[in-house]
């Protein structure tokens, strides 16, 4: 997210907070404004009961994270990035950063980053690991390959149907 979207965002949570409050808005419709569920809304309702809005409120108070990385380093680079080490690739200009320039950065932040500021483009995905699923089996198809030596009981019960169905007839007269 960037700076406005946070601050639209910051703004939002606390305008819904203001009309759950003043009984403008009911919790759960606040928890669907605010994207959260309604098991989370009933938590922070009962924080806010308990110990008042100081205690969902944001207690940096507007101060920055503490493993922010300056906007000096960022822009040192892609400065790099794009002059000194134009041809490397991003695994080697990570190596380099680290070990000569002293950069002290995650291989990932930096590779998000640098997609963001539009030095390196987006790798196209590998195509997904896949297990191919059976055919569907259809009449005709399955054959079922048994060792045992006996008749299949599916058989012997078809079997015995067909001949009471057999019996029955000759009681009735007929063939």
């Amino acid at each position: 997210m960037h700076d406005i979207e946070r601050r639209v965002w910051r703004e939002a949570r606390a305008m819904t907070r203001r009309e759950v409050i003043t009984k403008q808005l009911s919790w759960v419709q606040a928890a669907e404004i605010l994207g959260i569920s309604a098991r989370h809304m009933r938590r922070l309702r009962r924080k806010v009961e308990r110990w008042g809005m100081s205690a969902v409120m944001d207690q940096r108070g507007g101060r920055p994270r503490r493993k922010r990385i300056r906007a000096g380093t960022i822009e040192l680079l892609c400065r790099l990035k794009r002059d000194v080490y134009a041809d490397f690739s991003l695994r080697h200009f990570y190596e380099h950063v680290t070990e000569k320039h002293g950069v002290k950065v995650s291989y990932n932040w930096l590779r998000l980053m640098l997609q963001e500021a539009g030095v390196v483009q987006k790798e196209p995905a590998r195509g997904q690991y896949r297990r191919r699923r059976e055919r569907r089996p259809l009449v005709g198809m399955l054959v079922h390959l048994d060792a045992s030596t006996h008749e299949p009981r599916v058989r012997a019960v078809k079997r015995s149907l067909c001949s009471i169905c057999l019996y029955d007839r000759q009681a009735l007269g007929g063939t």
